[in-house]
């Protein structure tokens, strides 16, 4: 997982430097213990606190809701959350670290970051 993240900061990195200032990254974790293991990881290797939110978390919805709303905040660590229904538009950089292998859960976790933005500056 290590070069895995390192190699998603230093694109979103990218990114936010040069083309979209608040854009985010997510991560699906596998489970809750997971979860907090890759957020460990993702401040060991960049400096920078992920925000955690887990189904079995009451305030999960209420996590995701401010990520998506702290244009400061660059990572978001995820477990069965960020699926259907849940609209992050500054979301750029996903990293799929789950053990969720059906389709349908793969095309929704992808779908968080095929969105078309319109105050995204289109690569040249």
């Amino acid at each position: 997982m290590r070069p895995v993240i390192s190699d998603a900061h230093a694109q979103l990195t990218r990114l936010r430097k040069q083309e979209q200032p608040d854009a985010g990254g997510l991560i699906v974790a596998m489970d809750q213990d997971h979860a907090c293991w890759v957020s460990d990881l993702v401040w060991r290797i960049t400096g920078t606190k992920a925000a955690v939110a887990v189904s079995d978390d009451p305030a999960a919805s209420r996590i995701i809701g401010t990520f998506s709303d702290h244009k400061k905040q660059q990572w978001l660590v995820a477990v069965n959350m960020v699926s259907e229904g849940v609209d992050i538009p500054r979301l750029r950089v996903g990293v799929y670290a789950t053990n969720v292998l059906t389709e349908m859960y793969f095309r929704q976790v992808v779908g968080r970051f095929v969105r078309m933005q319109d105050n995204v500056p289109k690569p040249q």
